[in-house]
C-alpha cells in the first residue's frame, strides 16, 4: 500500500455500465476501488469514444468454417479433444478430417465404439450432457436412435446445430446399419457397483486390483481404473482393450494425463510393482530403459533439463540423451515417484550414474554428468573431455555444482566414485600425493589451477592448506548425500469438527447452496469450514474432520473422492448433499454411493429417486433459503428499468441447460401473453455466463433486439444487487423443466 501504481490490467469491463468493476466477479464495485476508480472511467470513457459500442456487434471472425457453416462450441470441444496438440498432415488424415470442421462432424466417427455410429456432433453434445447420458444409453440401437431423433428436434436450440447437421443427423437415423455384439469387456462390469459399508471402506475397494483377461494372458487393474474407462467414451476410444498393451498404454495415460487432470489418485500405484511388472513390454530395442513408468514419465517431463525429441509411438525416447532426460525427471522432479515404493526406480537410478565409456584408472563419470556436459556450451568448453584432468574436472563440476544448479540432489553420488574419492595416488616419484577429493576440486576450480600446481610438493602443500582453510566445507555434502525417492514423512493432521465443501465462492445455485448451509448451521451455533473444491493446492496439515458435508453431485463422486484424498482430507462421517431433478437415479452411478455414509436431498422428490437405490440413508434436509437486504437506494432506476411498467423477471445460467432451464420459452410464453407489444409490460432476463455458451447467448440477444420490452441484464451482480433487482419486479417467471429446487422461485417469495 502506498506505493506509485505502475500496471493495471482491466478485464470484463462493461463501458456503459460504469458502476461495474468487472463483469467476472462480483466482490467489487467501481466505488469500491479507491483511487483506482478515476482510471477505470478514463478507459471505460475511452473505449466509447473508440467506437466500442459498435466494435463490440461485430460477430466473432472464427464462428464459420471456409464454408460458410456456423462452427458451434461441441465442435470447438470435439476437436480439441480429438488433437490435444496441432495435429501432423498424418494425424489429420488419418482421422479423416479434410479441413472443414462442420463437414468432418456431420460424419460417423468411431467414438462411441459400436456399429451404426452417430455422427461426431451427436455423439459430442450427447458427452456434453449429463442428462443426456442419464437417458440415451447409445451402447444400444435404439438408444442410439433415441438419440439421434432427440438431435433432429432439439439440436438448433440447445446446441446452435445448422440445417447440415441435423440432416446429416437424419441421414443416419434413417440408413440401415448391420448392427454388432457389444465389445466384451476384459473385466467384469464395475458400472453399477459400490461398496458396501461406510464410506472409509470406499478407499480399500477402489485401490482393489481385478483381473482382466487377455490374448497374452491374465493382467490386474486397480476397480478406479476400470470405472473411469467405463465411464469414458474417450477413454474406450483410445485404449479399446483389446490386448494387454491396450491396458498398458492405458496405465500410461493414468500417470501422466490422469493424474495431471486429477481424475487418477497416484497412490494407486503404491506397492503395485507386481502391476507395472505382468504388463508386456514395448517391442521396441534399445539399450536404455523403456519400461512402463518411464514412458509414462517421458509424457510428464517438463523441460527442466533441456527438450527432448520426438517420442515414438511406443512411447519410448528415440536417443538415449533423452531418455537420461527422463530418467532424471522421474527421479527428481516427476511428482508421481513420492508415491512409488521406494526401490521401484532402483535400476534406472544405477543406469543413470553409470560410466557409458570407463576408463581404466579413473574414477567413472556418470551418464547423466556426460547429459549436461553435452547440453552446455560453457561446461563443454570448461571441462574437454579428451583429456584426464577435463574428466576429473567434469566430474568435479557435476558434485560440487552441477547437481544443486540443475535440481538433481536426488541422485545419490556412484558407490564407485565414493570409493575413488576416499583414496590417493602417488607421485611419479613415489611421494604422497594429492588424495583424490583435491585432485577433484583442484581440476574442476579453475582459480585453483591457474593459481596453484600441483606437480611439486609445495603446491600439493598449498591445495590442502586451502582445504582445510575453506574447503572442506564445500565439499562436506559429497559424502552426505541424502537417498533418494524418501517418501514424504506424514504430516500431523489438524482436526475440525465440522467441513463444508463445494463452490462457496460461486455465483451459482450450487454456490448458494453451500453459502445457505453454512449460514444455516451458523444459525444453530454450529461452526463449520468451507473448502473450495476449486482448490488444487494440498492442505498443509491434513485435515481430518468429524463429518463433512459435500454440496457435490453423484457423476463426479469418484474425481470427487480422488481430489479429497490429493487435498489430504479425511472424515468420520461424510454426507453427500446432491441435487438431482429426474425421477430415476442411474444404475451407472451406483459406485457413488460408496464415497459417502449418507445422502441427503432438497426435496421429497429427489430424495425419493435417491432411496430406491441408495444403500445408505437417505434424508429429506429441505435447503435454507434466506436473502440479503438490497443496499439502500437501489431501485428500477438503478438497473436501467422502466419506472411505470409490470416488470416479469426470469434468470438463466448459460452454464446450465438450456433445454431444461427454457429461457426462450419464457420470452416466448411473455410474447404470447402481450401479443400487441403496446402493453405496460416488460421482461427483464438476468443472465449469468454468457461467455461460456456463444450461441445461446447470441440468439437470446437476437430475439431481445426485436422485441424492445425483453430487458437482458447480462452481468455478474453481487448477492444484495440481486436481490434488489427481484424486488424491483413485480412477478418472477420460471418454465424450468426438472428444477431439482427451485432456489429462484423460492426465493422470489421472500
Amino acid at each position: 500500500a502506498g506505493e506509485p501504481l505502475v500496471f493495471a490490467h482491466f478485464s470484463g469491463v462493461v463501458p456503459d455500465a460504469p458502476e461495474v468493476y468487472s463483469k467476472h466477479q462480483n466482490r467489487f464495485r467501481a466505488a469500491d476501488t479507491g483511487g483506482l476508480a478515476g482510471l477505470l472511467a478514463h478507459y471505460q470513457q475511452r473505449l466509447l469514444a473508440n467506437g466500442w459500442r459498435e466494435t463490440s456487434r461485430l460477430p466473432y471472425a472464427w464462428s464459420r468454417s471456409p464454408s460458410g457453416r456456423r462452427i458451434v462450441d461441441a465442435m470447438r470441444l470435439h476437436y480439441r479433444e480429438v488433437f490435444p496438440r496441432p495435429p501432423t498432415p498424418g494425424e489429420l488424415s488419418e482421422a479423416g478430417f479434410e479441413g472443414c470442421l462442420p463437414e468432418w462432424m456431420d460424419q460417423p466417427g468411431s467414438e462411441h465404439r459400436v456399429e451404426a455410429p452417430l455422427t461426431r456432433l451427436v455423439w459430442r453434445c450427447w458427452q456434453m450432457r449429463d442428462d443426456l447420458r442419464s437417458a440415451f444409453d447409445i451402447r444400444s440401437a435404439d438408444g442410439r436412435r433415441a438419440m439421434l431423433e432427440w438431435f433432429t428436434y432439439c439440436g438448433t436450440p440447445d446446441f446452435g446445430a445448422d440445417a447440415e447437421s441435423i440432416a446429416a443427423a437424419q441421414h443416419v437415423q434413417n440408413t440401415p446399419h448391420n448392427t454388432a455384439p457389444e465389445p466384451r469387456l476384459a473385466w467384469p462390469r464395475q458400472r453399477g457397483i459400490g461398496p458396501a459399508g461406510r464410506h472409509r471402506g470406499a478407499e480399500a475397494f477402489f485401490a482393489e486390483v481385478i483381473a482382466a483377461a487377455f490374448p497374452e494372458g491374465t493382467v490386474g487393474i486397480p476397480r478406479q481404473l476400470a470405472l473411469l474407462w467405463e465411464a469414458r467414451q474417450d477413454l474406450q476410444t483410445a485404449f479399446p482393450m483389446h490386448t494387454a498393451g491396450h491396458l498398458a498404454e492405458y496405465l500410461v495415460w493414468s500417470l501422466s494425463s490422469g493424474l495431471a487432470e486429477g481424475t487418477v489418485d497416484a497412490r494407486l500405484f503404491m506397492a503395485r510393482q507386481s502391476l507395472l511388472e505382468e504388463l508386456p513390454a514395448t517391442d521396441a530395442v534399445h539399450p536404455w530403459p523403456q519400461h512402463l513408468l518411464l514412458r509414462a514419465a517421458g509424457r510428464a517431463y517438463d523441460g527442466f533439463l533441456g527438450p527432448i525429441g520426438p517420442i515414438g509411438s511406443e512411447g519410448v525416447p528415440s536417443s538415449e540423451e533423452d531418455a537420461t532426460r527422463i530418467v532424471a525427471f522421474a527421479l527428481c522432479r516427476w511428482p508421481l515417484a513420492s508415491h512409488l515404493p521406494a526401490n521401484t526406480l532402483e535400476e534406472d537410478l544405477v543406469w543413470l550414474n553409470t560410466d557409458p565409456e570407463p576408463r581404466h584408472g579413473e574414477p567413472p563419470l556418470p551418464r547423466i554428468a556426460r547429459l549436461l556436459h553435452a547440453w552446455r556450451a560453457d561446461v563443454r568448453a570448461a571441462y574437454p573431455l579428451q583429456d584426464i584432468q577435463g574428466r576429473l574436472g567434469m566430474l568435479g563440476w557435476y558434485l560440487l555444482a552441477g547437481r544443486a544448479a540443475h535440481g538433481l540432489e536426488r541422485i545419490p553420488v556412484p558407490a564407485d566414485v565414493n570409493a575413488w574419492l576416499t583414496g590417493s595416488g602417488t607421485t611419479e616419484t613415489g611421494g604422497p600425493a594429492l588424495p583424490n577429493l583435491l585432485r577433484l576440486v583442484h581440476a574442476a576450480r579453475a582459480d585453483l589451477r591457474e593459481s596453484i600446481d600441483t606437480s611439486s610438493p609445495a603446491g600439493i602443500q598449498a591445495v590442502q592448506a586451502w582445504f582445510d582453510a575453506v574447503g572442506r566445507a564445500e565439499c562436506q555434502h559429497l559424502m552426505t548425500t541424502p537417498e533418494p525417492l524418501a517418501e514424504t514423512p506424514r504430516a500431523l493432521c489438524m482436526r475440525e469438527p465440522l467441513l463444508l465443501i463445494g463452490f462457496p465462492g460461486s455465483p451459482t445455485g450450487r454456490g448458494e447452496d453451500a453459502r445457505m448451509t453454512a449460514s444455516a448451521l451458523a444459525a444453530c451455533s454450529l461452526r463449520a469450514s468451507l473448502l473450495n473444491r476449486g482448490d488444487t493446492v494440498p492442505l498443509a496439515p491434513p485435515i481430518h474432520a468429524e463429518i463433512v458435508i459435500s454440496h457435490l453431485n453423484a457423476e463426479t463422486a469418484l474425481e470427487d473422492h480422488v481430489w479429497m484424498r490429493r487435498m489430504g482430507v479425511t472424515a468420520r462421517w461424510h454426507i453427500g448433499y446432491w441435487a438431482w431433478e429426474l425421477s430415476d437415479f442411474p444404475e451407472e452411478w451406483m459406485h457413488a454411493f460408496g464415497m459417502y455414509d449418507e445422502i441427503w436431498a432438497a426435496t421429497e422428490f429427489a430424495r425419493a429417486a435417491f432411496a430406491k437405490r441408495s444403500p445408505k440413508p437417505v434424508r429429506l434436509m429441505p435447503m435454507a433459503v434466506a436473502l440479503p437486504a438490497p443496499p439502500p437506494g437501489l431501485d428500477r432506476l438503478s438497473f436501467r428499468l422502466p419506472p411505470d411498467r409490470f416488470l416479469f423477471f426470469t434468470s438463466f445460467d448459460f452454464r446450465s441447460f438450456s433445454a431444461r432451464k427454457n429461457p426462450e420459452a419464457a420470452i416466448r410464453a411473455f410474447q404470447i401473453a402481450f401479443p400487441q407489444g403496446d402493453e405496460p409490460v416488460s421482461l427483464v432476463v438476468k443472465t449469468l455466463n454468457a461467455q461460456d455458451d456463444n450461441h445461446a447467448a447470441r440468439r437470446l440477444h437476437e430475439i431481445a433486439h426485436l422485441d424492445p420490452r425483453i430487458l437482458l441484464v447480462d452481468r455478474t451482480l453481487g448477492r444484495e444487487e440481486i436481490t434488489g433487482l427481484m424486488a424491483a419486479c413485480d412477478a418472477f417467471v420460471s418454465l424450468h423443466r426438472s428444477e431439482g429446487f427451485g432456489r429462484g422461485p423460492a426465493e422470489a417469495m421472500l
